[in-house]
C-alpha cells in the first residue's frame, strides 16, 4: 500500500520537479529532502503529535473545518503505519522518477503533438513509457525498503500492527524464539532477493524490446 501511495504521490511532483529550473527547483528539491535531514524517531514522535487524538489534524477537522464531530483515530493502527512510511519513502520515490524524467528527451513529446497527438496523448503514449524503467526502479526500492521497517511501525502502529522485521525482533528479543526468527529473516532475505529478481528480468526484457519499448 505504501509503494502504491508513493508512486501515485510521487509521479506528478517529480514532474512538476522536473520541468522546474533554477531558484523555483532548487527550492522545491529542498522541500523534498526536508525529512532526509530530521531524524526518523523526531519525525516518528512528531506525526504522533500531529495524528492524535487532540493533535493539529483533529483540532483542524472539528474546530476550523467542522466537518467531524469526534476525533479520528490516525495513529497506533494501519492508517498511521502508512502516513508514517510513505512520509519516509516519499522522497526517494521523488528522486529516482525526477533522474528518469530529466533524461528523456522532450523533443519526442512535441513531435508527437506536432504529428496530431493532443497533449494528454502524448503525454501517455510518449512520455510515460519513457519513464517505466524510473517507475520500476522507484517501486522495487521502495518494496524493499518497507520490508524492513521497524521503527516507524513500532512507534506509530503499536503492538497490534506487526510487520516481519517487528515479529523477528519479537522471536529474538523477547520469546527467545530463535528458530522461527531465523526462519522469519530467511524468508525476508528470500522476498528481498526475488524482488530484485523480478526488476533485472524486467529490464532485461525492456532492453532487448524494439525503441527501448516505445511504440508509435
Amino acid at each position: 500500500m505504501s509503494t502504491v501511495i508513493c508512486l501515485a504521490a510521487g509521479y506528478p511532483t517529480a514532474y512538476v520537479l522536473s520541468r522546474m529550473r533554477g531558484t523555483m527547483r532548487v527550492m522545491l528539491l529542498c522541500m523534498v529532502l526536508l525529512p532526509f535531514w530530521t531524524n526518523i524517531l523526531v519525525r516518528v514522535y512528531a506525526w504522533i503529535v500531529v495524528l492524535q487524538s487532540h493533535g493539529a489534524i483533529n483540532q483542524f477537522l472539528m474546530g476550523t473545518l467542522g466537518i467531524i464531530d469526534h476525533p479520528l483515530k490516525l495513529v497506533f493502527n494501519y492508517t498511521g503505519v502508512i502516513i508514517g512510511m510513505v512520509h519516509y519513502l516519499l522522497p526517494p520515490t521523488i528522486l529516482i522518477l525526477d533522474s528518469t524524467m530529466r533524461s528523456v528527451d522532450q523533443r519526442l513529446v512535441l513531435a508527437a503533438q506536432s504529428l496530431g497527438a493532443t497533449p494528454r496523448r502524448a503525454f501517455f503514449r510518449v512520455f510515460v513509457p519513457m519513464t517505466l524503467p524510473g517507475i520500476r526502479a522507484a517501486a522495487v526500492l521502495i518494496f524493499i525498503m518497507g520490508l524492513g521497517f521497524f521503527v516507524t511501525p513500532a512507534l506509530l502502529g503499536g503492538r497490534q500492527q506487526l510487520t516481519m522485521s517487528m515479529l523477528i525482533n519479537q522471536d529474538f528479543t523477547e520469546t527467545v524464539d530463535w528458530s522461527f526468527g531465523s526462519a522469519l529473516s530467511v524468508v525476508l532475505l528470500a522476498l528481498t532477493l526475488a524482488g530484485l529478481f523480478v526488476y533485472y528480468r524486467m529490464q532485461r526484457k525492456a532492453g532487448t524490446r524494439p525503441n527501448g519499448g516505445l511504440h508509435a
